[in-house]
């Protein structure tokens, strides 16, 4: 029921990010997809651009076990926190910290 959930939001938020979501960027934090899927999917993005390679990209990432959490964590580490937040808006499945936020709260903290 859970991965029939993710899929569906994969399909409905898609047209949301294909256009800005560079697919190259976010591939090497993708443990869910073999190399054989990487590969495929750069081509894609070389020959016919990035926003056909994300339906390529979105389509394999609902074909393997745990792609949607795994998907969601790597855009959060690749520094789409936007487009995560399209795709998990309750923050069920965190990652690690964006530098740029941790730079602000260190800055805010240091001038009081």
């Amino acid at each position: 029921m859970k991965r029939q959930y993710e899929k569906k939001i994969l399909d409905t938020r898609l047209q949301d990010f294909q256009e800005e979501l560079i697919p190259m960027d976010v591939l090497p934090y993708l443990s869910c997809l073999q190399q054989v899927d990487k590969e495929v999917i750069e081509a894609k993005q070389k020959n016919e651009g990035p926003t056909r390679a994300n339906s390529d990209l979105v389509d394999r990432i609902k074909r393997r076990h745990g792609g949607f959490q795994d998907f969601v964590q790597a855009l959060r580490k690749c520094g789409f926190e936007h487009t995560a937040l399209l795709l998990d808006p309750y923050y069920r499945y965190p990652g690690e910290p964006l530098l740029s936020i941790l730079f602000y709260f260190s800055c805010y903290n240091n001038r009081k």
